[in-house]
């Protein structure tokens, strides 16, 4: 059997992916740490056992995310290698899913999606995020404060401060309230 109960699968877990220690290292620390001597080849057999059950619950996280009826999407840049991918976010206020693919397309949300729609998207206006509501779509106010910050660093003192000033209040509105049951 392992040497690895639960708990210490949990920890190379952790300090692999929350801390990106490499296998090299991990094997290391359990060494040092714990006085467990496992190999790199152990410890992703470990990582690849716990497989089936991230993507368990990643399939019942991004069914949550489709059953309700707003979705929120954003998409930032990653190195992969030596190229450009693209960390995709979905997500709503109880849940989000990480998607990591090498296009920052519509394909992207499409594959998520599938043949769902929800009645309000909530995303800047990079175009892959535009027209998957079937209602409206809602310009993310975090964006359109950080775009009122750069008119305002470009010298605007008559119309971005008050727009901020808006929108960070309109937020703040939004966190006090008490959330709609389902």
């Amino acid at each position: 059997g392992s040497p690895f109960g639960p708990n210490l699968r949990a920890f190379a877990i952790y300090l692999r992916f929350a801390h990106a220690i490499s296998l090299e290292r991990l094997a290391r620390l359990m060494s040092d740490l714990l006085g467990l001597a496992i190999s790199e080849g152990a410890l992703v057999n470990i990582l690849d056992d716990s497989r089936p059950a991230f993507a368990r619950q990643t399939s019942l996280i991004r069914a949550r995310l489709l059953g309700g009826s707003i979705l929120q999407s954003d998409e930032t840049s990653v190195r992969v290698g030596k190229r450009n991918w693209w960390t995709w976010v979905f997500h709503h206020g109880d849940d989000c899913c990480f998607v990591i693919r090498p296009s920052r397309g519509k394909d992207v949300v499409a594959e998520f999606l599938g043949d769902v729609r929800p009645d309000f998207w909530v995303s800047d206006r990079f175009a892959a995020q535009m027209g998957w509501a079937k209602t409206d779509n809602q310009v993310c106010l975090a964006h359109l404060i950080r775009d009122a910050q750069y008119a305002i660093d470009a010298g605007d003192t008559a119309f971005a401060p008050g727009l901020r000033r808006v929108l960070q209040q309109g937020c703040a509105i939004g966190r006090r309230r008490v959330p709609c049951a389902a």
